[in-house]
C-alpha cells in the first residue's frame, strides 16, 4: 500500500524527513505548509506584495485582508491564500466552507494549487462526503500542469485502486514524475516497487539510490501528519541483498539522479 502524506485537515501539516545514511538515526520533523509556491517572493510591482508581506511577518489579519479585494477581482493566488487562511483561521475565523469556496474559485480558473486543495477536499472529505473519484480527477488536473502533491498523490491512488483502477504503470509514471521534483515520498515508494518488483523490473541497485536519494535530498513539498520516513528495517533488508559493487553502482546512479533527475537517470540505468 502506498505510503500517503496528504493530511491537511486544517490545511496544514508536518513532514518528517530523515537527514541520515541508510542506517542512520531518526526523522527530523519538518513544519510545512501547503501551497507554498503562492509563498513566493514577488517584486514591488506586484499587487500582492504588501499581502505577502504581512504573511511573511506573520500579520495573518492584515494580509487576509489584502488579499480579499484581490481575490474578488479573480487574482488566483489570493484565492488561494485566502483558502489556506480560512482552513486555518489564520487572520480570519476558521471557516471550512469559505475556505472550500476560495479553493473551488481558483480551481475553477485552471490554477494547479486550487486544483490540489480541491481534490485534498474530496480525498479526506473535509465538509464533502469523501470521493475519491472526484479527488483523482483534480489531481489529475493538477498534476498535468505539474503539481508534483498531485502527482504523488495520483500515484499513491493508482497504487491502491483508490478512486480509479489498480494501475501500477500509472503509480509508477506518476512516481517518477514527482520524484523527479523532489517528491521524497514519492523517491520511497517508488524505491519499494524496485525493491520488490512491483510494477517494475527488480533492481535493487535502482531502490537503493532512489532510497539514498530521498534521505540525503529532503525537499518539503507534501503533508503529513504522522511520523514516516524511510524504516530502518527497509534499508537492513535491501542492504543484505547487496554485494559492495552493487552498493558502490547505486551511489554513482545517485549521483546521477541529483545531476540529471530521477527519470532521465533512470531510463539511462536501464
Amino acid at each position: 500500500m502506498a505510503r500517503c502524506y496528504a493530511a491537511h485537515s486544517d490545511f496544514f501539516g508536518k513532514l518528517y524527513v530523515t537527514r541520515n545514511h541508510p542506517l542512520g538515526k531518526q526523522s527530523v520533523l519538518v513544519h510545512v505548509v501547503p501551497n507554498l509556491s503562492c509563498r513566493r517572493s514577488v517584486d514591488n510591482k506586484d499587487p500582492l506584495k504588501k499581502g505577502f508581506d504581512a504573511d511573511h511577518r506573520g500579520d495573518f489579519a492584515t494580509a487576509a485582508a489584502e488579499f480579499k479585494p484581490l481575490a474578488e477581482h479573480g487574482d488566483v493566488r489570493a484565492q488561494v491564500m485566502l483558502g489556506i487562511y480560512y482552513g486555518k483561521g489564520s487572520g480570519v475565523t476558521k471557516d471550512s466552507a469559505a475556505s472550500a469556496m476560495w479553493f473551488r474559485t481558483a480551481a475553477a480558473q485552471g490554477d494547479a494549487g486550487g486544483q490540489y486543495e480541491v481534490g485534498m477536499i474530496y480525498y479526506l472529505g473535509t465538509g464533502v462526503a469523501k470521493d475519491d473519484a472526484q479527488a483523482a480527477s483534480w489531481f489529475r488536473k493538477s498534476a498535468a500542469q505539474g503539481n508534483e502533491p498531485s502527482q504523488y498523490m495520483l500515484g499513491s491512488m493508482y497504487e491502491d485502486g483508490n478512486g480509479v483502477p489498480v494501475d501500477l504503470a500509472q503509480a509508477t509514471e506518476w512516481y517518477r514524475k514527482a520524484a523527479t521534483q523532489g517528491s521524497t515520498i514519492a523517491m520511497e515508494n517508488l524505491g519499494q516497487f524496485y525493491a520488490s518488483g512491483k510494477g517494475v523490473r527488480q533492481d535493487i541497485v535502482a531502490a537503493y539510490a532512489l532510497y539514498l536519494l530521498a534521505v540525503e535530498k529532503p525537499i518539503p513539498g507534501n503533508i503529513d501528519k504522522q511520523q514516516q520516513g524511510l524504516d530502518e528495517k527497509e534499508w537492513k533488508r535491501l542492504m543484505a541483498q547487496m554485494t559492495r559493487e552493487q552498493i558502490s553502482d547505486g551511489d554513482a546512479l545517485n549521483n546521477e539522479m541529483q545531476q540529471v533527475g530521477v527519470i532521465k537517470a533512470l531510463d539511462a540505468h536501464k
